[in-house]
């Protein structure tokens, strides 16, 4: 197979994992001042303290297999999301810094689940750039830093909040005992009916502001007709699921929505580095550099894999009510 193309699938499955796994940390964290008691909010954090890091890990894969493999692509798309990148770090301190404190741990979780917050409306911000096209001339960039800013932008920022939120609610379901796991439940039903409104409006919004995406529907109409169908049951699924008090099976059916969407965007992108200007093959870097890049990538997602895996299986079952802080 072309390695433009199996770094391209790299890249894309990497993202997915990532967006799927810390998407429900990020949701945890955009939920935690909902909670008002202290030592909930603890449970909260110490339920997704084990993974978190290794969650992440995702998106340094989804870095580096871009600058290695589609160095054009890179000096594209990093200036052009400039500013809601920049954003995505100072979360990380504040998830750090709550744990070394107890005078301060309120300004540490107001800090850490604005961030989370923050971070989850900025990857939507980037997702909607994507989706409606970059400014590119020749192979730069020639937009502004405030292009990736619009309406469809800002929406699709909410979109992933939500959804975020509500993977965060079912994993806190499925985690928590006693009454943070009534609390999880609680968002959940408030949240998944929006969720799913929210993800058809943006369909037919990203067909709209990009006409390349509508051409493509209009080309492979019982493709993404299915697609459609499958989230929608998905969705009812997951309804049932929530009614029926059946948290592991709810934050299932959430990730599989989630990549259920990733194939349809995933379809309706391909096969563009950036969209709908550069192609994968005209993006990529001397195939020698992708055969680098691929053999590093081989060896370290099975190291990546079992750690990720090993580290949730060592941390399963509900979270223990814990002293944190000094």
């Amino acid at each position: 197979m072309d390695t433009a193309v199996v770094a391209a699938l790299v890249i894309v499955v990497s993202l997915a994992f990532y967006v799927m796994l810390d998407g429900f940390d990020l949701g945890v964290g955009s939920l935690l001042l909902l909670e008002r008691d202290e030592r909930d909010r603890d449970l909260m954090v110490e339920s997704i303290s084990p993974v978190w890091d290794g969650n992440e890990t995702w998106l340094v894969m989804v870095g580096v297999t871009l600058l290695g493999c589609f160095p054009i692509a890179y000096g594209v798309l990093l200036p052009a999301f400039y500013l809601p990148l920049v954003s995505l770090g100072f979360r990380g301190v504040a998830f750090e810094f709550r744990f070394q404190t107890v005078r301060m741990r309120a300004f540490w979780d107001a800090a850490f689940c604005g961030g989370s917050v923050l971070a989850a409306l900025c990857q939507g911000v980037v997702l909607g750039g994507v989706v409606q096209g970059i400014a590119v001339g020749g192979t730069t960039f020639v937009g502004g830093a405030l292009d990736v800013f619009t309406p469809f932008s800002a929406f699709t920022g909410v979109l992933l909040l939500t959804g975020y939120a509500v993977l965060g609610a079912a994993w806190l379901a499925w985690r928590s005992p006693g009454r943070l796991r009534d609390f999880a439940h609680r968002r959940l039903v408030a949240l998944w009916i929006p969720f799913g409104i929210l993800a058809i409006v943006f369909v037919y919004w990203a067909r709209d502001v990009s006409p390349a995406i509508d051409s493509r529907f209009g080309a492979h109409p019982g493709f993404f007709g299915g697609l459609l169908l499958i989230f929608v049951a998905l969705w009812v699924l997951g309804l049932r699921m929530i009614r029926r008090l059946r948290p592991i099976a709810t934050f299932v059916v959430g990730l599989a929505m989630f990549g259920q969407g990733f194939v349809g965007l995933g379809a309706a992108v391909a096969p563009w580095a950036v969209p709908y200007r550069i192609s994968v093959w005209d993006a990529s870097s001397p195939s020698g550099s992708r055969l680098i890049v691929l053999v590093a990538v081989l060896v370290m997602v099975p190291i990546i894999v079992t750690y990720s895996a090993f580290a949730y299986w060592v941390f399963r079952g509900k979270t223990r009510d814990l002293e944190v802080g000094a």
